[in-house]
């Protein structure tokens, strides 16, 4: 499974990597001391706006890309049950503007290169 999904990470990495940078986008960096799973693979985009309309368009092109987590500090649980007030807003901002992009084994070459195809085409507004 491992060795699946890192075609699959590889692929998105290589087919990505020239938009991203002209674009002014970046990855999620894992750090050298952490091994690497290729559970995720997520896109950082400048603002929410921005990332909004991106898995709006992804969505339009039957494409299931996700915001990967809710930031803690907004979560309703935490507010709620531990009554915790605080503010992350480094993890606010994340949280609304880091996509993930389907990654599973049974991913095939085709299907990668048409997300990546479809991504590349993405109109910036």
């Amino acid at each position: 499974i491992l060795e699946k999904r890192k075609k699959v990470w590889n692929n998105y990495y290589l087919g990505l990597l020239k938009w991203v940078k002209s674009n002014k986008l970046r990855f999620q960096k894992i750090p050298k001391y952490c091994g690497q799973t290729f559970h995720v693979f997520s896109i950082i985009f400048n603002n929410p706006k921005l990332a909004k309309q991106f898995l709006n368009y992804l969505k339009n092109k039957n494409i299931t890309a996700k915001q990967h987590y809710t930031c803690l500090s907004r979560s309703k649980f935490i507010r709620k049950n531990l009554k915790l007030k605080f503010s992350c807003p480094i993890s606010r901002n994340t949280a609304s503007t880091l996509i993930r992009l389907p990654l599973y084994p049974e991913l095939n070459k085709h299907q990668t290169q048409h997300i990546i195809n479809s991504i590349k085409n993405f109109k910036f507004r």
